[in-house]
């Protein structure tokens, strides 16, 4: 059965200051916001506008992993993702949430586009073992986790922050994420290329930045990771110790 019409994500007010910090100590405009919701809730954005898409998932959702997701989006087998404790970084509407919650113990997404987190919040209201939060309104919640998880990923999020902002986000993974766990991280680099920034028409800030592999590992083992290894080129794996 649809839900009602009332019942249905509305895009949350945005907040009255003009400028927010977030879970990674990032300065957010509000306007930066606005663009991602309008992405989110625009014909570019990730859903279409019916019934089922906006129905609520069953408490016990589990979809088939696709064949492409390990290792190319997760660099673990699925012996390691039982159990395990996820976070995601640019979540949109939980798009992968699906197919790991047959999986994992927890899954937390995180995401900046407030209509976005509104819909995926609905959609998984019924399922234990998902929980969404937003960079800037969560942000002490966010900041109060420390070695929760296992793993910490991104899919298509991390090549659309400039240096300034992946190594605060890479500075966050690094704390909440267990001794042992692993950060993944998609990245423009390409084997001594470098991807140039591109603009992408889609109403929001979406450019592409090559941030240099080499600052990368030194970053990442300045944080305190134990070992950074590279893989099929354009995407770097960070593990911590």
């Amino acid at each position: 059965m649809a839900p009602r019409a009332d019942d249905r994500p509305r895009r949350p007010a945005l907040p009255e200051a003009e400028t927010m910090v977030d879970c990674f100590g990032i300065e957010i405009a509000a306007e930066e916001i606005q663009r991602w919701n309008a992405l989110a809730a625009g014909p570019e954005g990730f859903i279409h506008w019916n019934d089922d898409a906006l129905a609520p998932y069953p408490p016990d959702v589990s979809w088939p992993l696709p064949e492409s997701f390990i290792p190319i989006k997760i660099p673990v087998g699925e012996e390691q993702l039982q159990g395990a404790s996820l976070l995601e970084v640019g979540c949109g509407i939980g798009g992968n949430a699906p197919v790991l919650l047959g999986y994992v113990d927890r899954y937390v997404g995180l995401d900046v586009s407030t209509f976005a987190l509104a819909l995926a919040r609905y959609r998984f209201s019924r399922a234990t073992k998902a929980e969404f939060y937003h960079t800037v309104h969560d942000a002490g919640q966010l900041n109060a986790m420390e070695e929760c998880f296992d793993g910490v990923f991104g899919i298509e999020f991390f090549y659309h922050q400039p240096w300034s902002r992946l190594k605060r986000i890479m500075a966050f993974a690094y704390r909440v994420l267990k001794p042992g766990g692993w950060l993944k991280l998609d990245l423009l680099c390409r084997d001594g290329l470098r991807a140039d920034e591109h603009d992408v028409e889609l109403g929001a800030l979406w450019h592409g930045f090559d941030p240099g592999l080499d600052r990368v590992h030194a970053w990442a083992e300045s944080l305190g990771f134990a070992s950074v290894e590279r893989a099929y080129h354009t995407y770097p794996v960070a593990f911590s110790g």
